[in-house]
């Protein structure tokens, strides 16, 4: 028998699909299933059927449902223990939760993928109703997400960088606030030799956050892009100071577009102002605007006694 609530809740046999009559008891089943086996007690299944204030009679309607239960699924399903109730499995691939959580710990991109094929729609989809379902499909979701991000990691470690491009693309637009997805597009596409697009991305991304939220980018993001722009400027420099005039990139098959393109943006950070004080009467700030130039700007002051004093004895 195979149990499915990653997606449409199903019940399947060696015949095909097992019925489960009556809302409460599929909830039920659902409850059970979510905790894989560990027992569920009787007060916490009550709460979660009918609420907070629950009728008279709902413990014995409970057991009414359970009897159904093991009257459509066989009768060791369903096992009573002194505190309430768990589900028993013959196997341990029948629940498919539980096979998604196992493919997931391996770890490698194939098992990766496998544990996300699970997913056959949001998890307890059937129950969006169910006040009990709403914190277990926001968990599972955000489980969902977290092993998509390492399955990404893994396919970058790959080398499959160009075919994630248009994947990241649309995961990003799902979910905009998820920093992980957009730096691993930006990593994808500066991968890809589309570093001009990288750039781009990341800017993009910044005036997101900064629009909606009203933050800056996280340290990763921010790092990324700092690590595209030195790269850019080494590629540059190796160019130029190639004797052959060869162009390092095209012969790996990658063009630093955005060494081209960013201009400004590829200089190196500036360093804080520094200034001058050899006269007391004048300050100096030099600011480095452009390479190869710099400018300044002078701000007089008012002589002091202890100026005046300075410059007659010098």
């Amino acid at each position: 028998m195979e149990f499915k609530i990653l997606g449409p809740f199903e019940v399947l046999d060696e015949s095909g699909a097992v019925s489960i009559a009556g809302a409460k008891e599929r909830s039920l089943l659902a409850l059970l299933l979510l905790h894989g086996g560990r027992v569920v007690s009787t007060d916490r299944l009550v709460d979660s059927l009918w609420g907070d204030e629950p009728p008279g009679t709902a413990r014995k309607s409970l057991q009414v449902r359970v009897a159904g239960l093991r009257k459509t699924l066989g009768q060791d399903r369903i096992v009573t223990s002194p505190s309430g109730y768990r589900v028993s499995s013959e196997r341990p691939d029948e629940l498919d939760l539980e096979l998604f959580e196992r493919l997931a710990a391996v770890g490698d991109a194939e098992s990766l993928r496998e544990a996300l094929s699970l997913w056959r729609g949001p998890a307890l989809v059937d129950f969006t109703r169910e006040p009990w379902a709403v914190a277990p499909a926001a968990r599972l979701e955000e489980v969902r997400l977290t092993v998509l991000e390492k399955r990404v990691d893994a396919d970058l470690m790959l080398g499959r960088h160009a075919e994630l491009v248009g994947e990241l693309e649309e995961l990003v637009v799902a979910h905009p606030l998820r920093e992980r997805f957009r730096g691993q597009l930006i990593l994808s596409l500066y991968r890809s030799g589309r570093q001009a697009e990288a750039l781009e991305a990341y800017r993009a991304s910044r005036r997101m956050l900064v629009d909606e939220l009203g933050i800056e980018p996280g340290h990763p993001l921010q790092e990324l892009e700092r690590a595209i722009l030195r790269s850019c400027r080494a590629r540059r420099a190796t160019r130029r100071g190639s004797a052959t005039g060869g162009d390092p990139d095209a012969a790996s098959g990658h063009r630093s577009q955005a060494c081209e393109s960013i201009g400004e943006a590829a200089a190196e950070p500036q360093a804080p102002p520094r200034t001058r004080d050899r006269n007391p009467r004048c300050r100096l700030h030099f600011f480095r605007s452009r390479p190869g130039r710099s400018t300044f700007r002078g701000r007089a002051r008012r002589r002091s006694p202890a100026d005046r004093r300075e410059l007659a004895s010098a």
